[in-house]
């Protein structure tokens, strides 16, 4: 304690209670079957060590809440409810292995010597479901099968990988966004309850909200983003005046258009509108 708090003052007078802890380490085989949802410690314990419980808690519920929300409607089939096993157990997974390294390294007589300090990536700021069957990545060569444009990368945590935006990611902000209400930001538009469409300059807009008019109203928002510089003037589109929507979702890539989930997860990235109803067909029944 003196020498991590560098007060070598600190005395301890007495103890007065002494327990015996045992780090327990377990996660359920699947979050899901039938009417029975898991979620956060119900679904997996952990070492506390990495800070990893809460904010593991709250993904599992952000992911499953959408989904469960258009099933209990009657607007999607039971069956995706399925992705919320599929997408999460594999990085509840790698975050058990995490956690129990750190906590092996810092629970003995003698820590290694950098058991506190802890990588950037336990900010799970770069966690995904590439693999996932729902999202669906353009940009992936082959042809376009959910089922095989996406296999499991060797880290669900990110970090060491293809530095570009992919489907399954979690969705960039861009500031800087101007309409005709003022600046916004991409983190103000996405909504918690409705999936959100960006579309990459006007050309394609009238086929995409063609598309997303054969889905239930007002469970999609259809985003037209114009480029930095641009003088083009089209109803209700937002001027993109920093430029970084269009470097952050890959537009010089080949996107075209993005779809982010309601819980911030990048669904789709696409270099024609014509995905847009691939997509759409995996999440609604009607």
């Amino acid at each position: 304690m003196r020498n991590l708090t560098k007060r070598p003052d600190i005395t301890i007078d007495s103890v007065s209670t002494l327990a015996d802890w045992r780090l327990n380490v377990r996660i359920c085989e699947k979050f899901q079957s039938g009417r029975i949802i898991l979620t956060g410690d119900v679904a997996h314990i952990h070492s506390p060590t990495g800070g990893q419980g809460l904010t593991s808690g709250v993904v599992d519920v952000r992911n499953l809440s959408w989904k469960i929300a258009l099933v209990c409607k009657g607007l999607a089939s039971p069956s995706l409810l399925d992705t919320y096993s599929e997408e999460r157990v594999p990085v509840i997974s790698e975050m058990l292995k995490i956690t129990t390294k750190l906590a092996r390294a810092t629970f003995k007589a003698k820590p290694d010597a950098d058991a506190l300090k802890r990588p950037a990536n336990l900010g799970q700021l770069g966690v995904h479901c590439r693999w996932s069957s729902i999202v669906y990545d353009g940009l992936q060569e082959g042809d376009v099968q959910f089922d095989s444009t996406n296999p499991e990368p060797p880290s669900t945590y990110g970090g060491g990988e293809d530095a570009r935006l992919h489907a399954g990611d979690r969705a960039p902000d861009a500031p800087g966004l101007v309409g005709p209400h003022g600046e916004a930001a991409l983190f103000n538009i996405f909504n918690a309850a409705r999936h959100t469409v960006l579309v990459f300059g006007s050309s394609r807009a009238a086929a995409v909200r063609a598309a997303v008019g054969k889905y239930p109203e007002g469970y999609i928002d259809v985003v037209i983003l114009l480029p930095e510089g641009s003088s083009e003037k089209h109803e209700g589109a937002l001027l993109d005046a920093q430029g970084h929507a269009y470097r952050g979702y890959g537009v010089e890539a080949g996107v075209a258009v993005a779809i982010i989930r309601p819980d911030g997860v990048v669904g789709a990235l696409l270099k024609a509108e014509d995905g847009v109803e691939l997509y759409f067909s995996r999440i609604f029944s009607v």
